[in-house]
């Protein structure tokens, strides 16, 4: 009888035993040591970024004037470029009609660049009287221009769908003083496809920040429907893999990145728009940086059909390369389907240098010696920014020119040193 009664109390041990291990399983608080901390709070609430009119704002601004045509580029928070989103801002148009060709190359003024198509609606935040446009067009460019022998500012809309052009209440006189006294005072060079170079040295700030990680498993939970039947396993590599059968997010410890997969979305009927409904659903999945522009991918998705949407941090009007701030998301009829982001964020700005870069003909000697003579007509070459680690929590970030030809990075230097930091084989 005793005997029996051990027995069961030893069973009953066991079960117990058992169910507080599967609750620690499931609710992943494991004793293995990471890099991020598995702690934390089931949910995630909303958070502030991505701000929707602050990451739909132009990429950049790009004045011309005289003959031949000189250039000038204002990058994101800078004077230059401040001033025409303050001209958009307070233009009426009228005279509204479609043309046929859109040519760029003709008379003084200001080409407003976004960094992915928006809908009318959306580019209203920048332009509050902006055209009317066909149903289902998107805008990529604006232009805003004097035409030769014209003595009114027009301001045409380029679409998927055509071009749409009229007359604003831009005095014409302040308009074209204006930007000739931009493309006199800091000229630009054009080079290769649609890029440019400053002509003088430019100003340019290296920068350190403070850096730190977010909770790994709130991140996890908040990519499932139901959180408390997701099974951990580690993978290949440094890596951990969260399913519940449908969909899956993996942490690569190497790279410093979460990847969320959902092989089996269904369709969605939404009528709200692709970036709308992005920005919504990455409020709730822990946000991106502040500061940060989206670009709509020119490379196919993995996904086939999806549409890739990065959300990258401009700093100091510069576009931060590398994982560091680098969130993109793949986007398929309504739903996401593909999502990486990284473990490492950018906290607050702790010291800036001022430093300048090198001019447009000591950067384009660099090129001439590293890119084969083949590519250079259709090269681009971008003056953006990287980080490199300085600590534990802190990062320098620096100014670097990037060469890339059909997409594919084949060069980078350093914009103040000149030193080749990656790719290069002149021939």
């Amino acid at each position: 009888m005793i005997l029996s009664r051990a027995k069961t109390v030893a069973l009953g041990l066991l079960v117990l035993l058992s169910i507080v291990l599967s609750f620690e399983l499931w609710h992943g608080l494991w004793s293995t040591p990471s890099v991020a901390p598995f702690t934390g709070p089931l949910g995630l609430r909303p958070v502030a970024n991505p701000n929707l009119k602050q990451v739909t704002r132009p990429v950049r601004v790009v004045y011309q004037a005289g003959r031949p045509i000189k250039y000038s580029v204002g990058l994101p928070g800078s004077a230059p470029y401040d001033t025409v989103l303050t001209w958009l801002q307070k233009t009426s148009v009228s005279k509204q009609h479609s043309i046929s060709t859109y040519q760029a190359a003709e008379g003084t003024g200001v080409e407003v660049q976004f960094g992915t198509p928006l809908s009318r609606s959306l580019l209203l935040a920048y332009v509050p009287n902006a055209p009317t446009l066909p149903a289902g067009a998107t805008v990529s460019r604006l232009w805003l221009a004097v035409p030769p022998a014209s003595n009114q500012v027009f301001l045409t809309v380029l679409t998927n769908n055509g071009e749409t052009t009229g007359v604003t209440d831009l005095s014409a006189q302040s308009f074209e003083a204006g930007v000739t006294s931009e493309v006199r005072n800091e000229p630009w060079q054009r080079v290769g496809e649609d890029s440019y170079l400053p002509v003088a040295p430019f100003p340019v700030e290296r920068q350190i920040w403070s850096t730190s990680s977010p909770q790994v498993l709130p991140l996890v939970r908040s990519f499932f429907v139901n959180p408390q039947v997701i099974t951990r396993v580690s993978g290949p590599n440094q890596t951990v893999i969260w399913t519940d059968g449908s969909r899956a997010v993996q942490w690569n410890e190497t790279s410093g990145t979460l990847q969320f997969s959902d092989p089996n979305a269904t369709t969605s009927n939404t009528t709200t728009s692709n970036l709308r409904a992005i920005v919504s659903y990455l409020q709730t999945h822990g946000g991106t940086q502040s500061q940060s522009i989206v670009l709509k991918n020119a490379a196919t998705s993995p996904v086939l059909l999806a549409d890739t949407y990065s959300f990258r941090p401009y700093i100091g009007g510069l576009e931060l390369l590398g994982t560091l701030g680098n969130y993109t998301i793949d986007w398929l009829d309504g739903n996401p389907v593909g999502y990486e982001r990284p473990l490492t964020e950018l906290g607050t700005l702790q010291s800036t240098t001022a430093v300048k870069t090198l001019s447009a003909t000591a950067t384009m000697d660099i090129i001439d010696a590293m890119v084969p003579q083949a590519l250079l007509p259709s090269i681009k070459v971008s003056l953006t920014c990287e980080a490199e680690p300085q600590s534990a929590n802190s990062v320098l970030i620096e100014p670097v020119f990037e060469i890339t030809h059909a997409g594919q990075e084949v060069l980078r230097i350093d914009a103040v040193t000149g030193q080749v930091l990656s790719g290069g084989s002149a021939s």
